[in-house]
């Protein structure tokens, strides 16, 4: 575009330039809550000087209907003093880096053993005294559980109860788990170096995170539950 410029070195459009009229644009409204996002702030701050972390990140949604409240990331900048950036502080890693799901994957193991019928809240589960060895790998929890519900599993977060309904599901139902949040992709790209992450798009039994269907897809025969000692309350 050329542009032209008055006496005083002012910018002025041509006359010969088409102009179109300024037209009224959509509504946008941030769900972000003021208040919320302060004391995230400030409290992801006192967290990473506390753990003499590197970095830190965090995110407040709503459960219900899975809007952002609250979105921090440090070492946070200043936008005002961007000479004092240091790299890889510009990127908001919340949104650009991929994280493994971790415990909230828990949640998704539990919903879809009981969907299948394979547990029940009051379902019984051996928490090996807080150490279980599978295939030559020992998994800890961080209480030295005994007998418990499997309410009691998601509610103390146990990696070994969390495990043995994992392996009542079998690998097929779990691995369909992963694709139905869209945590695995069917046709994942190992070769491309992006940034990859989950999406999700669908809701399940009316919350953000969607409704899981996997009649049908578990072989029976992938559940190897020896020595996984499980029983019903009743």
């Amino acid at each position: 575009m050329v542009l032209q410029r008055d006496a005083l070195g002012r910018t002025v459009f041509p006359k010969s330039l088409a102009e179109r009229s300024p037209a009224s644009g959509h509504q946008l409204a941030l769900t972000i809550d003021e208040v919320v996002q302060y004391i995230a702030e400030k409290e992801l701050e006192a967290a990473v000087s506390q753990a003499q972390a590197k970095s830190g990140s965090v995110v407040v949604l709503d459960p219900q209907s899975g809007a952002v409240l609250a979105m921090a990331v440090s070492p946070a900048f200043d936008p005002n003093a961007l000479s004092a950036l240091k790299k890889g502080h510009l990127q908001n890693t919340v949104i650009t880096d991929a994280y493994e799901p971790g415990s909230t994957m828990k949640a998704m193991i539990a919903a879809a053993a009981i969907e299948e019928g394979l547990m029940k809240p009051a379902t019984m589960v051996f928490g090996e005294h807080g150490r279980m060895t599978v295939a030559n790998t020992v998994i800890h929890d961080h209480e030295k559980l005994g007998w418990v519900s499997f309410a009691e599993v998601i509610q103390k977060s146990s990696n070994i109860g969390a495990a043995k309904a994992g392996m009542a599901l079998g690998g097929a139902a779990t691995l369909s788990i992963s694709r139905e949040i869209r945590l695995w992709p069917a046709n994942r790209d190992r070769s491309s170096g992006r940034r990859g992450g989950a999406r999700q798009e669908s809701k399940i039994l009316g919350t953000p995170f969607g409704r899981f269907n996997f009649h049908g897809a578990r072989n029976r025969g992938d559940a190897h539950s020896d020595g996984v000692r499980i029983c019903s309350a009743g």
